[in-house]
């Protein structure tokens, strides 16, 4: 069979045909974008609205709205006016706002089959620019830096022109990171103000904005504006213990730093020993990891830093008790505890040894023999006596013995709240070459 098509009719099929690629290209790639509308509460929406009647499901899986500057995914919520119009709405309840939003759509399905649409636009409210807070604005540090917040992004340049802070310094935007790519962007509603120099403690300064300021949004402020902040007070030394060039320091002794703020940090240091510093508001401590040697030098470094980030430095020395060549005893407690045997500064021997009860338990302080003996005074049989050094504190020094039982009723020895034990040569070279009356350091 054979058709024949004539050259009117081949006009009419190519006229169809045209006809209906320019509506698929038309109604697919073009939509109309209604006015900005601010709602309560700082919602924006705005009418998007196809050539044709789209699956309302589907056209919105494939919608998708960044923000700029940042290209930060953005929450938003849609509302069908008609089966061609869709209201988006985004949520600018919070800071910044008047940002630009860019919203895109790929192959959304129309109702009218194989129609697909493409395209996208962008949308914004356009906000007047006011400075709604300064990060902080009291106790503000020195050395800066200082945030100015604004409500909406700013035009850089027109902002370094506009913005003003009565001392010198430098302003540039805040660095912000997108959560959900991780990437950095110049985030033009805060500005962070570094000054060149320290400013004065507890001092007022002023903000000033001249008319002409102008938002992204291309909004312009009409008055001027100013703004005050107040920098921390100095963070001042209120008591130092011990105090500098103090001449006889107990060797047992902490260093102690009171200042008239509460601390964030502290870094003490001190010569030829090391310790551990600890906070307690406006108090910090240096807690030695041992005894302060006698007859010694000591110099302090201290820096402290306030939780305003004011910063104070401290440099002073003292001197500790001078004992002279007695003969003592350095205690460090725990199981093993470890016992040093001194003359003046030098040490002549150290024993390990073990305790009757927890670390904890024992005072730390400085104890003055009470007696020494042995457990003949007890039991004057006694096949193997036990030799005992007893400090004030009702603690005992002596060996265990064979049986390594401390029951001081068989031992033949007399009571005590807590025992340190040391081997039978330790307790008798101690006994032998240490006059009566031991000082013992318990720290």
């Amino acid at each position: 069979m054979v058709f024949k098509v004539t050259y009117g009719q081949l006009k009419v099929i190519c006229s169809t045909a045209l006809i209906l690629l320019i509506s698929w290209i038309v109604m697919g790639h073009c939509v109309r974008q209604g006015p900005v509308r601010q709602g309560v509460n700082g919602a924006i929406s705005v009418d998007i609205s196809f050539l044709a009647p789209m699956n309302r499901t589907g056209t919105m899986e494939h919608f998708t709205i960044v923000s700029r500057p940042g290209n930060r995914p953005v929450k938003f919520s849609s509302r069908w006016i008609s089966r061609n119009t869709v209201r988006l709405t985004v949520d600018e309840s919070r800071y910044p706002r008047g940002l630009r939003y860019y919203y895109s759509f790929r192959k959304a399905p129309a109702l009218i089959p194989p129609f697909t649409v493409s395209g996208g636009g962008n949308f914004g409210a356009s906000i007047l620019p006011e400075l709604v807070a300064l990060e902080p604005a009291e106790k503000v540090p020195t050395t800066g830096p200082v945030t100015l917040v604004f409500n909406t992004p700013l035009e850089p340049d027109s902002f370094y022109r506009s913005v003003s802070i009565n001392t010198p310094g430098k302003f540039s935007s805040a660095r912000s990171k997108c959560p959900e790519s991780g990437k950095q962007y110049d985030d033009y509603s805060r500005w962070v103000f570094t000054p060149s120099a320290r400013m004065k403690n507890g001092h007022k300064y002023r903000v000033s904005i001249s008319p002409g300021l102008v938002s992204l949004g291309n909004n312009r402020l009409k008055v001027a504006v100013e703004k005050h902040f107040t920098t921390a007070p100095a963070l001042v030394a209120l008591d130092i213990f011990p105090n500098p060039m103090s001449p006889s320091v107990w060797l047992s002794r902490s260093i102690k730093i009171i200042t008239n703020l509460p601390l964030k940090k502290a870094d003490i240091k001190v010569s030829d020993i090391k310790g551990k510093v600890t906070l307690n508001g406006d108090t910090a401590v240096f807690e030695p990891g041992d005894l302060l040697l006698p007859a010694r030098r000591y110099q302090v470094d201290a820096l402290l830093e306030s939780e305003h980030g004011e910063e104070l430095k401290i440099s002073y020395h003292f001197n500790t008790t001078n004992l002279g060549s007695q003969r003592w005893l350095d205690i460090k407690p725990g199981n093993p505890c470890v016992i040093k045997v001194m003359e003046g500064n030098i040490k002549l021997k150290e024993y390990d040894g073990w305790m009757s009860l927890a670390g904890d338990k024992i005072p730390r302080v400085t104890m003055y023999e009470e007696k020494r003996g042995s457990s003949l005074e007890y039991v004057p049989d006694h096949k193997n006596p036990v030799p005992y050094i007893r400090l004030n504190a009702d603690i005992m020094l002596h060996p265990l013995a064979g049986a390594g039982e401390d029951n001081h009723q068989q031992l033949g020895l007399p009571r005590a709240y807590g025992c340190i034990y040391l081997s039978r040569d330790a307790i008798n070279w101690i006994i032998n070459n240490m006059p009566a009356k031991i000082m013992a350091v318990v720290h």
